[in-house]
């Protein structure tokens, strides 16, 4: 292979060049800084997700404890007070 491309017999097309790009430290640097967003995004969402269920689980709890209050018969349950606006 003396430099010029190869072609396809066929078409008469070039071919694709096997050798490395010229630019290959720009493609390594930009793919590592997308890897590092796509790690910083998935790192959000998991610590959003954990923030949702314990939230959820302290609203259970709350629940569960009004509804116990409110089956013993107790009127004056902190959580089942009526909120007013």
């Amino acid at each position: 292979m003396s430099g010029e491309p190869q072609r396809d017999s066929a078409s008469g097309r070039s071919l694709p060049s096997h050798e490395p790009a010229l630019n290959a430290p720009d493609t390594d640097a930009q793919e590592e800084d997308v890897r590092t967003k796509q790690a910083l995004l998935t790192a959000i969402v998991v610590l959003v997700l954990f923030g949702v269920g314990f939230w959820l689980v302290q609203e259970f709890h709350k629940s569960i404890t009004a509804q116990q209050c409110l089956e013993q018969g107790r009127r004056n349950c902190p959580a089942a007070q009526i909120r007013t606006r």
